[in-house]
């Protein structure tokens, strides 16, 4: 073997709220993965990535564009963690005994034996959208869910106004409501705000809940300052957000043309084989 023709790979550890259990051979814009669950449920899963011509840091945003689609399709929080790099690969990828084995960072809330679905990303829109959305659903702590909804919404609109975001919100809510648990729609109370009922949702969302997530202290007098650690204020930045995720959810796919399903210009699984 020559040093031309010798290949290296990469690691990392993958958290996820489901556990797949079956290991996967998957060729994703052509990077060849495997992908291997971990032993128990308590540990992360493996993901072995055949490094080409790329760098370490350019398969770890690219092994996230591959989550961000799956996490997307299959309402899974996801995050990758640490791993190793530039490690010779002798046989086949699937074949490397090496993993990275940290402590899983989320529950497990369902376990699969089965294949994810995918969404399929065709445009650097579509990829970026996908990758705030799995930011947002990933988050553990509500502003950072507010704030991430909100940019997909917003993105990629320079408009400082963010009109087109407010709009979106007014001409849809209606369209999801139904979508919401009823102690999750619309609240009667709008906490940030002193100049309800006036204020149009999408307007109240940005200037009220969004710019006090994002600026704590507010000097105008119509709207509230955040009180972190607050629990009326958790919970309605909570509400806030799931109303986001699925205006978010409808412009991503009846908008920003992201279909869920399996494209094998962007991805071929290969092999699939149950683990016990």
């Amino acid at each position: 073997m020559t040093e031309h023709s010798e290949k290296y790979c990469c690691s990392f550890a993958v958290h996820s709220s489901v556990r797949y259990r079956v290991a996967m051979l998957l060729n994703y814009k052509d990077t060849l993965y495997w992908f291997t669950p971990g032993q128990r449920p308590s540990e992360s899963d493996n993901l072995l990535c055949e490094m080409g011509g790329h760098t370490y840091p350019e398969l770890y945003k690219k092994s996230y564009e591959l989550f961000s689609a799956i996490s997307f399709a299959e309402k899974s929080q996801v995050l990758l963690g640490g791993g190793f790099t530039d490690v010779r690969i002798v046989g086949e990828l699937k074949n490397m005994n090496i993993r990275q084995i940290e402590t899983r960072l989320f529950a497990v809330n369902e376990v699969r034996a089965f294949l994810p679905a995918i969404a399929i990303a065709r445009t650097d829109l579509q990829e970026t959208l996908l990758r705030l959305f799995r930011q947002a659903y990933s988050a553990v702590d509500p502003y950072s869910r507010l704030l991430f909804y909100w940019h997909t919404l917003v993105y990629p609109e320079k408009d400082k106004s963010e009109k087109a975001a407010v709009d979106f919100i007014n001409d849809h809510y209606a369209e999801i409501k139904s979508l919401l648990p009823e102690y999750r729609t619309e609240a009667t109370q709008r906490l940030f705000s002193n100049v309800y009922p006036e204020t149009d949702l999408g307007t109240y969302i940005k200037v009220g809940a969004r710019h006090s997530v994002a600026h704590i202290v507010r000097d105008w007098k119509d709207y509230n300052s955040l009180e972190i650690d607050s629990l009326t204020q958790v919970w309605h930045v909570n509400y806030l957000a799931d109303i986001l995720e699925e205006l978010c959810r409808l412009r991503l796919t009846k908008y920003c043309d992201i279909k869920i399903g399996n494209d094998r210009d962007v991805v071929q699984f290969l092999e699939c084989k149950p683990v016990t």
